[in-house]
Order: structure tokens, then sequence, then C-alpha cells
């Protein structure tokens, strides 16, 4: 059952951020860098400071694996498309510099804790950190989704990332993996929560749409 999760949580992973840097490549979506910067970042250090932890495993946080690949793939991808158009301008606003200013946080407390009490458990207390700044940096993104008029993200690709946080879900709950079921269970709401968004501004679009007819 767990192999089978696992290879459910990489596929669809895979299909979603394919499907993702096709739409930049064409240009069909044009993300914010820095959003992407502050994914990438924050899903290292998770990934990162998970793999330090006592109970670390690829197949009970295989969804923190497949999501800091995804997250990096799509963050080159955009990089790589915006410097060819000549477009690549990194401005981060306040929110997004508290964000990496407390990632960087973490990181240096990890390194002073791990003196004091360990790293295996520094590490772990390093992890769940991050999952809360994970949450508090998707605010940026929901905010965003809520006001806009236009969508600028890719339902596929959301639906995606949500499935494939249920999948991961069941290896960590069988290999008893808080770490990893913590991962699986933040990553399901806010993508759940970035799906409902993105279908409430192309349901809106298509009311307005059908009321100018």
């Amino acid at each position: 059952m767990s192999n089978v999760a696992v290879l459910l949580t990489s596929v669809t992973m895979v299909l979603g951020t394919l499907w993702y840097i096709w739409l930049v490549v064409r240009r069909k979506i044009q993300p914010v860098l820095t959003s992407w910067i502050i994914f990438g970042t924050t899903m290292a250090i998770g990934f990162w400071s998970y793999w330090n932890s006592p109970t670390h495993s690829l197949v009970g946080n295989i969804g923190n694996l497949t999501g800091v690949v995804s997250a990096i793939s799509i963050l080159i991808a955009v990089s790589v498309v915006q410097l060819c158009k000549k477009e690549l301008g990194v401005r981060f606003n306040r929110f997004q510099v508290k964000c990496l200013a407390a990632a960087l946080g973490i990181l240096i407390s990890w390194g002073m804790l791990r003196f004091v009490i360990g790293n295996e458990v520094a590490a772990a207390i390093s992890n769940v950190f991050t999952q809360i700044l994970m949450i508090i940096g998707y605010i940026a993104l929901a905010e965003r989704l809520w006001n806009a008029e236009e969508n600028s993200e890719s339902l596929f690709t959301w639906s995606a990332i949500f499935l494939a946080a249920l999948f991961s879900l069941i290896p960590a709950i069988v290999k008893s993996d808080l770490l990893g079921i913590l991962y699986g269970a933040r990553a399901a709401i806010t993508s759940a929560i970035t799906v409902y968004l993105i279908l409430r501004i192309l349901v809106k679009k298509r009311n307005l749409q059908g009321a100018s007819i």
C-alpha cells in the first residue's frame, strides 16, 4: 500500500510540475518569481531539517521530497523564461522579506540548538517551524488570488499538488512518521485552499461573461 502511494505521489507531482512548466514556457501563466523563491527556500529547509530528524525516510515523507524537487524545477523554469524574455526582476515586498528573514532565523536557531539538545531534536523542531512558515507564506498567495480578477495559476497543477499531498499521507501514517503527517496535512490544506481560490476566480469570470451577453 505504501509503495503504491509513493508511486502515485511521485507521478502526480511530476505531471503537475511538467504541466506548470509547459504553461510558463508557453506564456499561458506568468507566476511571480519571488513567490517561487520563497516556496523553494522553505521547501528546501523543510526537507533538509526533516532528513536530519530522528525518523527520516524517503517513504515516510515522500511529499516533502517531491515538493522540493517540484518547487525548485518551477523556480528554475520561471527564472530561465523571464531571463530569455529580458523580464527577470527580483523585487521582494516587505512580507516576503520577513518570510526570508524568518527562514534564516530558523536555520540560525537550528545551528544553535543542535549544540544544546542534539542535531536530530533541533532538526525536528526546525521542521515544525518551517511548516508554520510555509503556511504563512501561502497567505500571500491566497490574498493575491482572493483579490485577482484574472487567474494566474494552474488549476491542474494545484489539484495535482493536493492529490499528491493526500497520497503522501498514506506512507507517513503507516510509518507513524509525525513530521511526514504534518507535511502532508499542511500541504493538503494549503493546496486545497489554493484550488478553491482558483475555481472562485474562474467561476466569477464565467458569470461576468454570461451577464455581459
